[in-house]
């Protein structure tokens, strides 16, 4: 039941622009384990039940949240200071995994251009909407597809970059749509594919071989995250912060 509300979750933040699933996913310790799963056949067949609880709550997070989108980004800030929470209390425990199982410390260049790269493309955020077309749907399907994967960099954000976002969250809440627009929404599909199977697969190679490369990535890309998702600092909101810093602190290292 844990799992299955994790999973919820990260669907819930998979949707959310500006906010990482990803990140989610690593802070509740469920990214490694599933990405090493999804690669490996003889796994998959072992952890069939793994795979099913976290798949089908991260799709319940994602369809529930297209419909209640507005009222719940009306309504963030609450949100945003306990994700915060999450977020900053896992990287003790990402330097302490990299110390543990490569006996290096988190690698300072690679961390510190991961967090300027994301800084970078938030601000070059821009919401003008250019001609729909078959081949960006296509990029859109990739990039969207390497924010699902890599922890840290917000899927949503491309799709707003690209002007399609509502485009998507409209056939996520409409199926129906597809018929009459399937000559965007395939290439979408397909990019998404694609490029979904190109990540797990780099993903799962720097888990094997680049462990300490990938988690100083991450770190930096976490921390770009916080600096983007960060909203105006109330006392309220730091209360919700540290409360939501230290019990995900606390589980997260018991769960250790």
């Amino acid at each position: 039941m844990i799992l299955f509300i994790k999973s919820i979750i990260i669907g819930i933040c998979a949707i959310l622009p500006g906010i990482s699933g990803s990140v989610i996913a690593v802070s509740f310790g469920i990214y490694e384990k599933f990405i090493v799963i999804v690669t490996d056949n003889k796994k998959i067949k072992e952890n069939k039940k793994f795979i099913i609880i976290v798949t089908v709550g991260i799709l319940i997070g994602i369809y529930v949240t297209s419909y209640f989108l507005l009222i719940i980004l009306q309504n963030n800030v609450i949100l945003y200071f306990i994700l915060l929470g999450i977020i900053i209390s896992e990287l003790p425990c990402l330097i302490k995994r990299i110390k543990l199982k490569t006996n290096k410390s988190v690698q300072i260049i690679p961390c510190i251009v991961s967090f300027l790269i994301s800084i970078f493309l938030d601000l070059m955020n821009n919401n003008s909407v250019i001609e729909s077309s078959p081949i960006k749907y296509f990029i859109g399907g990739i990039l969207f597809s390497f924010g699902k994967v890599f922890p840290g960099v917000s899927s949503s954000f491309f799709l707003l970059l690209l002007g399609i976002y509502e485009n998507i969250i409209l056939i996520i809440t409409n199926p129906f749509l597809l018929i009459n627009n399937l000559y965007l929404y395939f290439p979408f599909f397909i990019g998404m594919l694609v490029g979904g199977i190109f990540f797990v697969k780099l993903l799962k190679y720097m888990v094997t071989n680049k462990y300490s490369l990938l988690y100083s990535i991450i770190i930096g890309l976490i921390l770009s995250s916080v600096f983007i998702m960060i909203p105006k600092v109330s006392i309220f909101g730091l209360i919700i912060f540290l409360f939501s810093f230290i019990i995900s602190f606390i589980l997260k290292n018991r769960g250790e």
